[in-house]
């Protein structure tokens, strides 16, 4: 029923992979964005299928925006 509607869920431990991952590489939003899509290197990082996309640049900000709002 729901299967075509909104933005597809990521489980916590996959947005903190992504965040220590951009940390890391010195990667913006943007960057890191890219980065889940076609780097091979990330995607083997983050236990991603070669042909499934990572989060988008906006939940990856809304993501590091709740983690320094939570204070961790």
């Amino acid at each position: 029923m729901y299967a075509e509607r909104g933005r597809p869920s990521y489980p916590p431990s996959l947005m903190l992979q992504v965040t220590l991952l951009s940390f890391h590489d010195k990667a913006s939003d943007p960057e890191a964005e890219q980065r889940c899509r076609y780097d091979l290197r990330w995607k083997y990082a983050l236990r991603l299928r070669v042909d499934q996309d990572g989060p988008d640049e906006s939940t990856i900000c809304r993501f590091r925006a709740r983690l320094i709002e939570a204070g961790t």
